[in-house]
């Protein structure tokens, strides 16, 4: 009797552990949209940002629960859409795609804060700040 009571607890405690282990990740699946972005050091939400390029932008990212992500950007000219896979492990959001696509003009991580995503170039102060819908 006092095995099963043991086999029983030690099965909780795992599920457990695997429950908690994914509430993170469940936490980021959704669709992300760019709401501000710093270009030189200055701040835009994403509307006065369009006007100072004389373009609208829309740019958004959608997690998947299957771990693949899809980021869209639409402006006045074009439609790009990038494709690839995510994991996240708490503050880091990485994201698996084919770097060359964007000209290494974005790096593969993304970090999470406070309802958060940020996403930059580390060789510049230009970024790109989500929130989710």
């Amino acid at each position: 009797m006092r095995k099963h009571r043991v086999a029983v607890m030690v099965m909780a405690v795992m599920m457990v552990m695997v429950f908690m282990s994914g509430c993170g990740k469940s936490s980021m699946v959704g669709t992300w949209k760019v709401t501000m972005v710093r270009d030189s050091g200055s701040y835009y939400n994403i509307k006065q940002f369009g006007a100072l390029i004389g373009e609208e932008w829309e740019i958004e990212l959608s997690l998947k629960r299957s771990g693949k992500f899809v980021f869209s950007s639409k402006d006045g000219r074009d439609n790009a859409t990038l494709e690839g896979t995510w994991e996240y492990e708490k503050p880091v959001l990485t994201l698996d795609f084919d770097r060359e696509e964007l000209n290494g003009a974005l790096d593969n991580t993304l970090t999470y804060n406070d309802g958060e995503l940020t996403w930059g170039n580390p060789n510049n102060s230009n970024l790109m700040i989500f929130e989710k819908k």
